[in-house]
């Protein structure tokens, strides 16, 4: 493996994390002053640390955030996609069957605010327990955004959360 960067956390390679999800927060909308959909490609190792694997996030509509995802899941051969279903029930699932009926898909439901589902997986940061394959410098300032100001303002940054996060309650 490579060293480590001079910040300790990211990696140009890594074990091969088992499970390996896609994570989808899909936007409400794609316009130039809207959120990203976030989408994030994330697994754990056997000593269960977190690795981010790619950051596939922007400005989508619908069935382009499905073929990115999809595209995703394809090359880092996932074991699954998951999508937060908040702002969009079912249409989330029935996009991404359009573009490929047989990917294996888990709805994630929250119930509580981003920044509380956050603070487990921010902890894990702090303990080094997650890394990063490669640099993400508009996802990190997004994560130091939301960390100093603790409001995600116009970011969808839990989708660097919401991989690793979702390994538990999706059963993987």
């Amino acid at each position: 493996m490579e060293p480590w960067d001079d910040r300790g956390h990211t990696r140009l390679e890594c074990p091969r994390p088992d499970p390996v999800v896609v994570a989808i927060d899909p936007a409400t909308s794609s316009t130039a002053g809207s959120d990203e959909t976030g989408i994030i490609v994330a697994g754990k190792d056997q000593t269960g640390c977190g690795w981010v694997l790619a950051d596939a996030s922007g400005r989508f509509q619908p069935v382009e955030w499905a073929k990115t995802a999809i595209a995703a899941y394809r090359a880092h051969c996932a074991d699954r996609i998951v999508a937060e279903v908040n702002n969009g029930g079912d249409m989330v699932e029935t996009t991404l069957r359009m573009i490929d009926p047989n990917a294996p898909f888990a709805a994630v439901h929250a119930s509580r605010g981003k920044i509380t589902r956050a603070e487990p997986v921010a902890a894990l940061y702090e303990q080094g327990r997650v890394h990063h394959v490669g640099v993400f410098p508009h996802l990190e300032d997004q994560m130091c955004a939301l960390l100093a100001t603790g409001a995600a303002a116009s970011t969808s940054v839990w989708r660097a959360f919401l991989p690793i996060a979702s390994t538990r309650s999706v059963g993987l």
